[in-house]
């Protein structure tokens, strides 16, 4: 997860400040703090964002584990009406510097971090991804693939914000409420007919 951007729920602390016997890292977001991540996130209100974390030292790693509680309200995508959800679930993720973070990164086949922007990744181009080449296993180990240690510090609020933006439900449905498809327009035909005449995309 990048640091690099500003986020609304922002708690750094710096690595020489944490210890090898654990370092306790309590959060509870403010009203103002919620405020601001509901609207960073596109939702209609973040009720509770809480973090009960503990980081270890471990050499030049950082191990980071616990548990993260939040309550958000989202609209219903069929009907708009509010919808409640409630997270809490366990985390653990393993910190590394920078280099040797990216170094596992290229390893387990992913993107060069240098050569997109972590902020945007609407604007990675997929086709460049040998998909075949990721190494999945990698892909579910924190030891084996680290996240990078950014300017000497861990944000533990973004922890806590990107746990949060993750477990959502991105397509939040009210109890109850079905999808009904729009009426076909008169004359439109049998829509399987028209993808036949497009051409394909070179």
């Amino acid at each position: 997860m990048s640091q690099t951007r500003e986020l609304p729920f922002s708690h750094v602390r710096r690595i020489e400040d944490l210890s090898s016997v654990g370092t306790a890292v309590r959060l509870s977001a403010t009203e103002a703090e919620r405020k601001a991540i509901a609207k960073a996130m596109g939702i209609m209100s973040v009720e509770a964002l809480d973090a009960d974390l503990l980081a270890v030292k471990e050499g030049d790693r950082v191990r980071v584990s616990g548990r993260i509680k939040g309550h958000a309200r989202q609209a219903c995508v069929v009907s708009l009406d509010p919808v409640e959800e409630a997270i809490d679930t366990e985390i653990e993720i393993v910190f590394a510097p920078k280099e040797e973070a990216d170094a596992l990164m290229r390893k387990a086949g992913l993107p060069d971090p240098d050569a997109f922007d972590a902020d945007n990744l609407d604007a990675l181009d997929m086709s460049s991804i040998d998909m075949a080449a990721i190494d999945l296993a990698m892909l579910n180990d924190p030891d084996a693939l680290p996240e990078p240690i950014l300017d000497g510090g861990i944000d533990f609020g973004h922890i806590a914000y990107d746990t949060l933006a993750l477990e959502l439900d991105p397509y939040p449905r009210k109890p109850g409420v079905a999808f009904e498809a729009p009426p076909e327009p008169e004359g439109f035909g049998n829509p399987f007919a028209v993808l036949k005449g497009l051409k394909p995309k070179t």
